[in-house]
């Protein structure tokens, strides 16, 4: 099974932003 590199960027960036919103509120 292959992962586009985009799909896994915006994953990537998704989990980021969902982290970052988690520590900070």
């Amino acid at each position: 099974m292959r992962v586009d590199r985009r799909q896994f960027m915006e994953s990537a960036a998704i989990g980021l932003g969902g982290m970052v919103l988690a520590s900070t509120g």
